[in-house]
């Protein structure tokens, strides 16, 4: 039998060849009546040089697996990077923290806060602290406004009109004002918002609120002199933990599997690339007419979440076929090689906000926080759903039993108003994405 590199690959002697060739060695040296047991010299010997032997062949194997996707760790990183491909690092939990306190107040990079669970979240960047608007009598509010009352700062979670005077007070959540709804979100008369990473990388979760200095649910770590309070609005974005070999060799052999540049499917490929993409999806339209989602004629259309705009415009007028337009809402300048400005577009998805009322019913097992976890195992399930999957109610099941202690669940209801007022599954669109938020998710246990 052949050994080392052969026409099949890389054939390693086993410890058991190695001692075999020894052995006939010495016999054919010594005479057939050399005593070879392992409690003999020559035995002893020949088991102490034939170990040694394999550990080379083992070496011998593994430099030779390092140039092939089979490789793992640093050896499969170096076979990713002949062709470009570089293993995905693990990234922390990103949640947007409204700051309140003084206007003009500095909160630079690094500083932290934590939330309710212990985990610690550093600034990205220096913010400055900005005078908020004051509320207004008889004034028209949209979800997402903030305004200072009562040296308090305010959200509203509900659009309306406000009352002829007053405005909110108070440190609640749900404060009626006319028919607007507003949120306490901390003290002082000017806000801004910053985003935080956590310090330890993984999918973390960091759901709504659950950053709320003013409530005690975590703190600021590293107080700064007119920063008051801090508070997320919104659930974070999961951070993810290093992509492991598997994942990378399936990563890898698809990318170097796509056809090239001027197809969708390079197109989708190359954009997943871009640093902080999470997922692209591309159409096209190649007839001589609009088609019925207002593609128009000879384009393409590139819908795509996270990523810098600029990367995204590069990579799209680095990949595509020329002559053929690209479609979309955002714009931009990408240059050509020889530094000729070429106009870029895409589409970022139509985020479509889900509410969900669930109720069920609970025995001894279910956590003390159990309403809780039944909100964030939804929204995980919500955050696996691609751009233009539908929301399919009696999917919500899983997530909802996966939290022990569920007996059953009476009641599910969806939808894109609040309260919703029934279980008819969600249709998204091909450019629309659908947005869990623990924030939208009523949980009733009994």
């Amino acid at each position: 039998m052949a050994f080392g590199v052969t026409s099949e690959g890389f054939v390693k002697k086993t410890l058991e060849d190695i001692k075999g060739e020894l052995e006939a060695s010495l016999r054919a040296k010594l005479g057939d009546g050399i005593n070879l047991l392992s409690d003999a010299v020559f035995g002893q010997i020949v088991g102490i040089i034939a170990e040694r032997e394999s550990e080379i062949w083992d070496l011998a194997a593994e430099v030779y697996a390092s140039q092939y996707p089979s490789a793992s760790g640093q050896s499969l990183d170096n076979v990713g990077s002949l062709t470009g491909i570089i293993r995905l690092e693990a990234t922390g939990t990103i949640v947007d923290v409204q700051l309140t306190g003084t206007p003009t107040t500095v909160v630079t990079a690094g500083k932290v806060v934590s939330n309710d669970q212990g985990i610690r979240f550093a600034l990205d960047a220096d913010v400055t602290i900005a005078a908020a608007v004051a509320w207004a009598a008889t004034t028209s509010y949209n979800v997402g406004d903030l305004v200072t009352n009562d040296s308090n700062i305010y959200v509203c979670t509900t659009a309306g009109t406000s009352a002829g005077a007053g405005g909110p007070t108070g440190t609640g959540d749900a404060i009626a004002d006319n028919t607007v709804v507003w949120n306490f979100v901390g003290d002082g008369t000017g806000t801004v918002s910053g985003d935080f990473t956590a310090e330890e990388t993984g999918p973390l979760a960091c759901p709504t609120g659950s950053i709320d200095t003013e409530d005690s649910k975590g703190a600021i770590e590293t107080p700064v002199s007119g920063w008051n309070d801090a508070r997320n609005l919104e659930d974070g974005t999961p951070g993810r933990d290093l992509e492991t070999d598997e994942e990378f060799r399936i990563r890898r052999e698809a990318l170097l599997s796509s056809t090239g540049n001027a197809t969708l499917d390079a197109l989708i490929d190359n954009i997943a690339e871009v640093d902080d993409v999470t997922q692209s999806i591309a159409f096209e339209n190649t007839t001589d007419a609009t088609d019925i989602y207002g593609l128009p004629p000879h384009s393409f259309q590139c819908v795509v979440q996270g990523g810098d705009d600029q990367d995204i415009w590069d990579t799209i007028w680095e990949t595509k076929a020329a002559g053929i337009e690209s479609y979309g809402s955002e714009s931009g300048i990408a240059i050509d090689s020889i530094g000729n400005p070429h106009t870029v577009k895409f589409d970022r998805p139509s985020e479509q906000t889900i509410h969900v009322i669930v109720e069920l019913t609970k025995n001894d097992d279910y956590p003390t926080n159990g309403d809780d976890q039944v909100k964030a195992a939804i929204v995980a399930f919500g955050n696996a759903l691609l751009i233009g999957d539908d929301v399919i109610t009696s999917q919500l099941y899983d997530p909802v039993f996966s939290v022990s202690g569920v007996v059953d669940v009476t009641k599910i209801w969806i939808g894109l108003v609040d309260p919703p007022t029934g279980a008819a599954n969600i249709s998204i669109d091909r450019d629309e994405l659908a947005d869990f938020d623990t924030a939208n998710i009523d949980v009733t246990s009994t």
